[in-house]
């Protein structure tokens, strides 16, 4: 009987678990195609500068690089 009963617990606590991801996957869905088209959800406008385009080759003569150590 006590088998049962946490057996019945543990398919309630399955159920639960996934209910609960569908829900947040399908919150995360709409938040995303609610976005209008002209908003930019980049990098912020202080982080731009690490992500120059390569046909600016007028900005890389003058920015000094930085190698990793």
């Amino acid at each position: 009987m006590i088998v049962m009963l946490e057996s019945f617990l543990a398919c309630l606590g399955v159920a639960l678990f996934f209910g609960l991801m569908l829900a947040e996957v399908r919150s995360i869905i709409s938040r995303l195609t609610s976005i209008p088209d002209d908003e930019d959800i980049g990098a912020p406008e202080g982080d731009q500068r690490h992500f120059r385009a390569a046909g600016d080759r007028a900005s890389h003569s003058k920015m000094p690089v930085h190698q990793a150590k």
